[in-house]
């Protein structure tokens, strides 16, 4: 990938998906900071006769952080160190709303 920000596994979460809190799941994962977007890849499981498995890894989802608001995590979200919150916005016709929401340990 050419001019990549950053680029290393983190462990992630959904706290919030479409406006509705969900149950906390941390995951490790691949992730890619390029040009302002977070694209989080996912390691699949190996197949039978799966030789080179870093041709395997394949983006799960990207985030745009155009918009959103990232900060330090507070203590009743994770009771973890270094956790950062990811929150992004949709903005429909007069009505502002949060609709996703992440935390990443770093």
């Amino acid at each position: 990938v050419q001019n990549l920000d950053k680029a290393g596994i983190l462990n992630k979460t959904k706290v919030c998906e479409n406006g509705k809190k969900v149950r906390k799941n941390w995951v490790p994962t691949w992730t890619v900071l390029h040009g302002g977007v977070l694209t989080f890849h996912k390691d699949p499981k190996p197949s039978p006769g799966a030789v080179n498995k870093t041709n395997q890894i394949v983006p799960e989802f990207t985030v745009d952080l155009k918009g959103a608001t990232i900060g330090w995590a507070t203590k009743d979200k994770s009771s973890k160190k270094h956790v950062l919150e990811v929150r992004l916005f949709v903005n429909t016709e007069n009505n502002v709303k949060w609709a996703n929401e992440w935390l990443i340990l770093s």
